[in-house]
């Protein structure tokens, strides 16, 4: 019978229960990201559908989770092999070559549309606090002129024993 009913599931879908119900089988299948597109159509149709509405909480926790440790590695491999963005002296504007770091990163966060980026400024006197938090702005302002959401960033300035500007997932 279960399977009968998850297989009509797969058919139709212009209804909140049969859509939760796919979303359901969906689940069945291993495919979190199809499950997840029903029961937000499910609740489109129906915005207090319970059973679509705690599907729908858990499904994108479980997505949000592996995106985000996938995110992670990735950012941080990528951050491994990326020079470090530079700043002169005393200052907190981005040079031409610093772009294509900011860029690498852009790229690895349009992969993981759940995932926020803490960029961390770090100065080696610690008085400097404020300017290196005016860089990892500027790095922000940078991603965001190029697209990205300002609420997928956050910005820190840390005192450190290198001057550079760091990336890190944030995991909520």
């Amino acid at each position: 019978y279960q399977r009968r009913v998850h297989g009509a599931a797969l058919k139709f879908g212009d209804d909140a229960d049969v859509l939760a119900d796919r979303g359901e089988c969906y689940l069945l299948l291993r495919k979190p990201e199809n499950a997840l597109q029903d029961f937000t159509l499910a609740l489109e149709l129906k915005p207090h559908h319970e059973r679509a509405s705690r599907a729908f909480k858990a499904v994108r926790e479980e997505i949000g989770t592996r995106q985000k440790a996938e995110a992670h590695a990735a950012i941080q491999k990528a951050v491994a092999r990326l020079p470090t963005v530079r700043f002169e002296r005393n200052m907190f504007n981005l040079d031409a070559e610093d772009v294509s770091s900011l860029d690498a990163i852009l790229e690895i966060l349009s992969q993981y549309s759940l995932v926020r980026l803490r960029v961390v400024g770090i100065t080696v006197n610690p008085a400097k606090l404020d300017l290196a938090q005016k860089r990892a702005e500027a790095c922000i302002d940078y991603m965001v002129k190029k697209g990205a959401s300002r609420d997928r960033f956050e910005s820190e300035g840390r005192h450190g024993k290198r001057m550079a500007t760091t990336f890190e997932a944030v995991v909520d």
